[in-house]
């Protein structure tokens, strides 16, 4: 199987994760009261018992930072389901470990194969090696130098969004980055990453970019 045949298996499966990682959430009024409280947390209006989403792309992130963003006990809901020993296929339990040893991050584009569908993405926020991510909506009109914040699933070879990033233009560049590093002040790791989330959501409503998913 090629590299993008691969991506697309991935991006089909995490789909049908995330509807069983929905469903693993408690149920009842302890689950609608998670969701609202997370909703409250990203700073989306919460009426009635009724979250207003702006955009499709709101819950998109509503979903991506319940599912799977440290909790006050350091796990993730996707985790959480990990280690309850879930019926799954291996290509979801690999997701799921990719999962659990991800984190968002602020990464520049440093360049763009339109044809394989990928990006080589540089981490602003930690040092390691460029590597290319598949992504066939931001492969098709990303730009280098452009900058994405977002959460990285590797597994095996092939690394992707998890579909929730948000893009920024090359000269918001040293502004992102001051605000990241305010962050780190914050000395509890889960709750920084949960900060720097929130951060990103409120950057988006000022930058001049407009992010749309594929």
């Amino acid at each position: 199987m090629d590299s993008l045949k691969k991506y697309q298996q991935l991006r089909n499966a995490n789909k049908s994760l995330n509807t069983k990682l929905m469903d693993f959430l408690p149920t009842g009024k302890a689950g609608k009261d998670l969701i609202l409280a997370t909703a409250r947390e990203l700073g989306y209006r919460v009426k009635g018992g009724t979250i207003n989403f702006e955009s499709e792309e709101a819950m998109d992130r509503l979903c991506s930072f319940l599912l799977y963003e440290p909790q006050k006990n350091g796990k993730s809901i996707a985790q959480l389901y990990l280690e309850s020993l879930p019926a799954i296929s291996p290509v979801e339990k690999a997701i799921l470990h990719a999962a659990a040893a991800s984190t968002t991050a602020l990464y520049e584009i440093v360049e763009v194969d339109a044809r394989k569908k990928r990006l080589l993405l540089h981490n602003l926020l930690e040092t390691c090696e460029d590597f290319w991510v598949w992504d066939i909506g931001l492969s098709a009109t990303a730009k280098r130098g452009y900058l994405i914040f977002g959460r990285i699933f590797r597994v095996d070879e092939i690394a992707y969004f998890c579909g929730s990033e948000i893009a920024f233009p090359p000269e918001e560049k040293i502004i992102l980055l001051n605000k990241c590093a305010r962050l780190e002040r914050i000395r509890n790791e889960y709750i920084r990453s949960r900060k720097r989330f929130i951060l990103f959501l409120q950057l988006e409503k000022k930058t001049s970019l407009k992010t749309k998913y594929a």
